[in-house]
């Protein structure tokens, strides 16, 4: 219904159903749309633009029912609720920033070094809930050690044959740890002049190897060591070993070995 706007009327003038269904009823139809939108009788469904709006102080209102939001001013700060449930929401000032807004202080607080798998704000330290500083160092936690030994026996090993001298079976105590290998080539013999190839093995995977290793004479204890890395290995269990082949000479000799493992998580 589009606004006409009002005659003038002259006297003697004989009103008639065209001026007064015009003047008045349409009229009126057109201002039952309550829209105020500063246009002289041009009702709508809407509110037209606003140059401003004058909230006064209230406490929170109900929430509005669904499809609506509610704007209103609390402490003289605006607010607003929505929908069926909403709960009451100030709105955040341009001079608020993160910092003033969400730490202790501010006005909508969030939560601080949280439980693990909580999200929140986090505070540097050495805390198991805190965030490391820049320059924190952070020293693998020890979780499990295992350790083989294997006494020293007169071998006379065949050309390129690979003995297993020593071995270590285990499990993993979590996911997401690592183990760190080594190994030790144990040999003595005052006329042993062997050339012997040395290996470090995950399982069937080699992690290490040495070549070129002499008998020499009185060779003992720690004088071949051997290291290896895996990382994240799967929970079930696992072989660490250390072998050798003779690549070179055919004298006997009385050898021997260790492997170990120590298992890490940060």
């Amino acid at each position: 219904m589009v606004w006409e706007a009002p005659r003038t009327w002259v006297t003697g003038e004989v009103p008639t159903s065209t001026l007064f269904n015009s003047q008045f009823r349409d009229n009126f139809l057109a201002v039952d749309q309550h829209a105020h939108s500063g246009v002289a009788g041009d009702g709508g469904t809407t509110l037209g633009a606003l140059v401003k709006a004058t909230l006064t102080d209230a406490a929170a209102p109900a929430a509005p029912g669904a499809g609506k939001t509610a704007l209103y001013a609390v402490s003289g700060r605006p607010h607003y609720r929505a929908g069926a449930g909403g709960a009451d929401t100030e709105l955040a000032a341009t001079t608020d920033t993160h910092a003033t807004r969400h730490e202790p202080s501010g006005a909508d607080v969030m939560a601080v070094d949280a439980v693990a798998a909580t999200g929140s704000l986090r505070t540097l330290g050495s805390g198991a809930q805190q965030a490391a500083v820049g320059d924190h160092t952070h020293v693998p936690a020890s979780e499990a050690t295992g350790l083989d030994e294997d006494n020293l026996q007169h071998i006379e090993p065949a050309d390129n044959a690979e003995y297993t001298i020593a071995t270590l079976s285990a499990t993993p105590g979590a996911t997401g740890r690592a183990w760190v290998m080594f190994g030790t080539f144990v040999n003595k013999g005052s006329s042993d002049g062997n050339t012997y190839t040395l290996k470090l093995k995950f399982d069937s995977t080699v992690v290490h190897t040495r070549t070129g290793i002499s008998g020499g004479a009185d060779a003992f204890h720690g004088e071949y060591g051997l290291a290896g890395f895996q990382a994240s290995p799967s929970v079930a269990s696992h072989t660490v070993s250390l072998t050798f082949q003779k690549t070179a000479g055919s004298s006997a000799a009385d050898l021997g070995g260790l492997v170990g493992f120590r298992e890490v998580s940060c």
